[in-house]
């Protein structure tokens, strides 16, 4: 364990010293002792008596102090022991209820995204930096930093409590956990099909109609991640649309999400890179999140779609719709590409990190009658039995789109790579949003069996 600007526990050090200085210092003054009387062993009945008391310290003396000092080493070993074995345990339980909660830290500024047991803690008093604050040679239950602070080292008491930073060294960034279980969502898609429309209508949803519930509560973990929303959804109600993402490498929106009937909050970490990051797998080859991704959406533009467009290039006006020009095969390539030179995907494993798969801008021209509310209702009402609600018919019929626009090798990819995918279509406009609850709370129940408890409406 590197050092840490603290003090060590006495049976980690200093009763080590204090223990082999006491031996020391023991066998120094019997050895004294016994120096003086040999120095008066004259050739007499005096000096006889002298040398005899000389080798009798000598050698009782050892005895005596070979004994002391045997019980202080015992003493010492059994009472280091004792403290050992209650670290251990407690750090052990530290480190399974992390496990076990699946807590973690996960990095969420631009070009670092590395994902650490525990960040780097610092001490409320002088800010130096606890890299390893937990159980250990420091202390059991807290430790003494250099400058005298009393800081504590466990879940239990108060550790998420205290200013953290991000290990990375090359970062170093203040980060945000409070030791909550992380839930890390990228949005994925190309430039134009409506991403930060998205996020923003999602982070819409979950602050204004699930966090007001009693069963959730809402909380930007800081101020940057509000400030972004908050002139995204300033952008809608003026009657426009937030600027797109230009950052390859973004930021994550970071939001707490405390469960009412769950101890441990949530931290939801929401990545939106740039469209222009699928164009190349360059791009995305260090956006770590993949290697702890714990579900995504991937977002089609349908006007992308090749046949689809051309049937309603005369029904649309361009600049309203804005198409994106990436051909969707291409940026689902280019992200699976990434997944498996990068993250540990292998060629023929399925993708367990479950795939919202959302069809945009579902209210242009007619296409709630393609693969929106309307062409979900038909399907559903033609066999109820199989389709039992509204999201399993919309679910249906964007399977259905794609096969009737020549998109059957881009489905049949989603369904050879990922083991539980689903289709959804919204509309993005902030508080004005179409559905986007359904593919918002899907992913959250796919990810965390807890959200479905919640908003059972």
């Amino acid at each position: 364990m590197e050092n840490q600007p603290a003090i060590k526990s006495y049976v980690f050090e200093k009763g080590y010293k204090d223990l082999w200085n006491t031996i020391q210092d023991s066998w120094k003054a019997n050895l004294k002792e016994a120096k003086q009387h040999f120095g008066q062993s004259e050739t007499t009945v005096t000096g006889a008596f002298h040398l005899g008391v000389g080798i009798s310290i000598i050698v009782f003396g050892s005895i005596f102090f070979g004994m002391i000092s045997l019980l202080h080493v015992s003493l010492m070993l059994i009472f280091a022991s004792i403290i050992y074995l209650a670290f251990s345990i407690i750090w052990g339980a530290d480190k399974l209820y992390r496990s076990i909660n699946k807590i973690f830290t996960a990095c969420p500024h631009p070009g670092c995204y590395h994902k650490f047991d525990i960040p780097i803690y610092h001490c409320p008093n002088c800010n130096s930096p606890h890299t390893r604050l937990h159980p250990g040679p420091y202390g059991i239950l807290s430790r003494t930093c250099k400058c005298g602070a009393n800081l504590p080292q466990t879940f239990f008491n108060g550790r998420k409590k205290l200013a953290a930073s991000c290990p990375n060294s090359t970062c170093g960034l203040p980060i945000d956990t409070k030791e909550s279980r992380p839930i890390v969502i990228p949005i994925i898609g190309a430039p134009s099909v409506g991403k930060t429309c998205f996020a923003t209508s999602l982070v819409y949803y979950m602050k204004e109609e699930l966090g007001p519930t009693e069963e959730t509560q809402f909380e930007f973990t800081s101020q940057v991640s509000s400030l972004t929303y908050e002139h995204n959804l300033a952008s809608f109600k003026n009657g426009g649309a937030p600027l797109k993402t230009v950052e390859a490498h973004p930021s994550a929106i970071n939001i707490f999400l405390q469960l009412k009937h769950q101890k441990i909050r949530r931290i939801l970490y929401l990545f939106d890179p740039a469209g222009e990051a699928y164009l190349d797998t360059s791009n995305t080859q260090t956006h770590r999140f993949y290697d702890y991704f714990h579900g995504a959406f991937f977002l089609i533009d349908p006007f992308s779609i090749p046949a689809f467009y051309h049937e309603y290039a005369e029904k649309i006006t361009i600049n309203d719709v804005k198409p994106s020009a990436e051909h969707l095969e291409d940026v689902y390539d280019r992200v699976i590409i990434n997944l498996e030179k990068n993250y540990g995907i292998k060629p023929d494993q399925k993708i367990k990190a479950p795939l919202a798969i959302v069809f945009t801008k579902v209210d242009v021209a007619d296409l709630e009658d393609k693969f929106g509310e309307t062409a979900g209702r038909i399907i559903q009402e033609s066999d109820p039995s199989k389709f039992k609600s509204l999201d399993d018919g919309i679910n249906e019929a964007c399977r259905n789109f794609l096969m009737d626009y020549e998109m059957a090798p881009i489905l049949n990819k989603f369904e050879s790579k990922f083991k539980n995918f689903r289709f959804f279509s919204v509309s993005s406009k902030g508080a004005n949003s179409v559905r986007i609850k359904a593919p918002t709370k899907w992913l959250l129940e796919q990810i965390d069996a807890s959200f479905k408890k919640i908003d059972q409406d």
